[in-house]
């Protein structure tokens, strides 16, 4: 089964008519729009992605062998993205704005044979653990809309240091580096 997945880059002219795009087949496509921080993965799946600035990290990893991919989901779960560098080339990784994916069904370049192959073969997509399965007739199309709703402490590090000021009495209890409580005189 061969995809076609289309990547437009963030501030970046592209033309309209030949987007950036890749060919081949696929074993996972992973797109992280936060960090993925765990107990597992402590610096996150893809450390540098920020939640307002309207971009996502997209890896296409391409079709590996069985115990290959079960190598790779396990060194992704135990220790996230810098056991994954030594795939080498094998592993595409993307900043981008939005991209489309194209099942082989819609391509143009397809045969009858080719065609009722890939029908068959079509995949799922689990999206935050809702599982989807892949229309054969349809492009799914991923943007990310930045800021488009409102909560209190965007782009805070909860990990930071908290720098402490002395032994003066504070008037509010704090909760979180987020929550203070104001406490009554």
């Amino acid at each position: 089964m061969r995809i076609v997945i289309n990547i437009f880059f963030r501030n970046v002219e592209a033309d309209k008519n030949y987007p950036f795009h890749l060919q081949t087949e696929f074993s996972h496509i992973i797109c992280c729009v936060v960090p993925c921080v765990s107990p597992f993965t402590p610096y996150g799946l893809a450390p540098f992605t920020g939640i307002g600035d309207g971009s996502m990290d997209l890896a296409l990893i391409p079709r590996i062998s069985r115990c290959s991919n079960l190598s790779f989901i396990r060194k992704v779960a135990m220790s996230g993205p810098k056991s994954v560098l030594s795939m080498g080339n094998k592993l595409n990784v993307f900043r981008v704005a939005r991209w489309a994916f194209t099942p082989a069904s819609l391509l143009e370049n397809v045969t009858a044979n080719d065609f009722s192959d890939a029908i068959d073969s079509q995949g799922s997509w689990n999206l935050d653990g809702e599982i989807l399965p892949q229309p054969k007739d349809a492009t799914f199309q991923f943007r990310l809309h930045p800021r488009l709703i409102k909560y209190f402490g965007r782009e805070v590090d909860l990990n930071a240091p908290v720098k402490r000021t002395g032994c003066c009495r504070r008037d509010y209890k704090k909760l979180s580096n987020i929550v203070r409580i104001q406490l009554s005189q």
